[in-house]
């Protein structure tokens, strides 16, 4: 008959190496897969690495004690000991565990340099104050209430590089203004996601709602990021009222990374089922943070996949963009992931590496086409995707490819706008003042500048950057509106 096994307290029998097995992985796993949210960003990872080796601690007491767990010599290797612990209670090897957490801090504490690095400053208040609330604080108790503030752009920029595969330099922030006299102290924030197609307005404060915009759809209703900058939430929230599926505002709640990760990667709803979005989300089986490295399929691997699903049709790079959400092992930069198993160029990838060989238009004669259609105003590449479906016998898909050693250079050139750059234009006292004696004095003043501007040639079309040091402060303040 065996002996039982007891503990220092005789009174108290060891646990059997089964129970330990179920009550260490429990442990672990609700260290693994805590969710990070807003509140818990800034001490998720220093928690997570706490409550590992907390754990870690627990389970050496037990080897080292309990003859159910320990082998007949115990190594004298304190690593040693934690491998041979982990491994006889079924559990992932810790060192492994410890790195996936440190590259989770490791990548929160760099998500927060690029933020303060590579934030551009503007003068201009985005997402300013609605007019009818008033800007002004006067009268009160004199006690002023600090508000709480909400790390949001910190999680936002989390969840496009951890939940999205997007680096940080994919994505540009624009950081707006505050005045004196505004009741916000800090400023809202632009965020463009040119791969998702997103842009998202966003403010840390305490109170202010988020609002995620599809950029496909404003370009299709002819407004820039300009004009959405200068809307206030009353404009944004008519905007989205009366554009169905252009954007959704989301308030804070324990929802809020849930409901910005879904509207980044899937279609913002047409119908929403009200403005304040406090709707339940059910949650969905929970992936950890703390993931294991990616393993790429292989070169062949992944090109017969993308070849299946690739629609035979369309701008490569865009589609890929998309469709990538819906393959997990997929990369999100093929061309860097395997530059050196296989990767030629997006037409290849696809099989059109025949469209290379296609007879287009002369350099010369193409760019004359373009410049003689293009609008003069908004992104080219964007304007380019449309136009060219009327133009597919002449004009390529991917004209940076097709005429890189013709006489490409840039988009921006292709159109005619480098032209603007060295255009002559009026100082700014009299650029102001012509557009002071012309303001119709109601209108939105971005707005409606951007239809007087095609009047005037003298007028640039980006006041902003040409005027940026030489006096610019606003549209407002441009039209004389204090």
């Amino acid at each position: 008959m065996p002996s039982e096994s007891w503990s220092s307290n005789p009174t108290i029998p060891h646990k059997s190496l089964e129970s330990l097995k179920e009550t260490f992985k429990q442990r672990l796993d609700i260290i693994l897969h805590k969710q990070l949210t807003i509140e818990n960003i800034e001490t998720f990872a220093d928690e997570a690495l706490s409550e590992t080796v907390k754990l870690t601690d627990d389970i050496l007491a037990e080897y080292r004690t309990n003859p159910n767990v320990y082998p007949n010599q115990i190594p004298l290797n304190n690593q040693v000991q934690e491998d041979d612990a982990f491994a006889i209670l079924g559990l992932p090897n810790i060192n492994e565990i410890l790195q996936s957490i440190t590259e989770v801090k490791d990548s929160i504490d760099s998500l927060k340099k690029y933020i303060n690095i590579k934030t551009e400053n503007e003068d201009t208040v985005i997402t300013p104050p609605q007019a009818d609330l008033g800007t002004k604080i006067e009268g009160g108790s004199g006690i002023f209430v600090e508000k709480k503030m909400f790390p949001r752009l910190l999680t936002l920029m989390y969840i496009l590089e951890h939940d999205f595969d997007l680096l940080p330099t994919d994505i540009h922030i624009t950081q707006g203004a505050v005045t004196p006299d505004m009741i916000r102290k800090t400023p809202y924030v632009r965020v463009e996601i040119p791969d998702l197609e997103r842009v998202v307005y966003i403010c840390d404060e305490e109170g202010n709602a988020s609002y995620v915009f599809d950029t496909a759809k404003l370009i299709e209703q002819g407004l820039t990021l300009l004009e959405i900058d200068i809307d206030d939430k009353g404009g944004k929230n008519s905007l989205i009222a009366s554009h169905y599926g252009i954007g959704i505002r989301i308030v804070q709640s324990p929802n809020w990374r849930t409901h910005v990760a879904e509207n980044l990667r899937e279609p913002i709803p047409e119908m929403q089922t009200g403005i304040k979005n406090k709707q339940k989300i059910p949650e969905k089986g929970k992936l950890s943070e703390f993931r294991e490295k990616k393993e790429w399929l292989s070169f062949d691997e992944f090109q017969a996949e993308v070849r299946d699903a690739y629609p035979k049709k369309g701008d490569i790079s865009r589609w890929y963009r998309k469709e990538k959400l819906k393959h997990a092992n997929w990369p999100s930069r093929p061309d860097e992931t395997y530059k050196d198993t296989g990767w030629i160029g997006w037409p290849e990838l696809v099989g059109k590496e025949n469209f290379l060989k296609k007879e287009f238009l002369s350099f010369e004669i193409f760019q004359d086409q373009v410049r003689l259609l293009y609008p003069g105003e908004g992104a080219v590449v964007d304007w380019y995707r449309k136009e060219q479906k009327n133009h597919k016998d002449d004009w390529p898909s991917t004209p940076d490819m097709f005429y890189k050693d013709t006489g490409w250079r840039s988009w921006s050139e292709l159109a005619g706008k480098e032209k603007e750059k060295n255009k002559e234009f009026l100082s700014f006292n009299d650029f102001q003042t012509e557009v002071r004696s012309l303001y119709p004095g109601e209108r939105n003043a971005a707005r409606w500048y951007r239809e007087e501007q095609k009047k005037h040639p003298s007028w640039a079309s980006n006041p902003d950057k040409i005027y940026k040091d030489k006096g610019w402060k606003g549209f407002r303040d441009l039209i004389g509106k204090k």
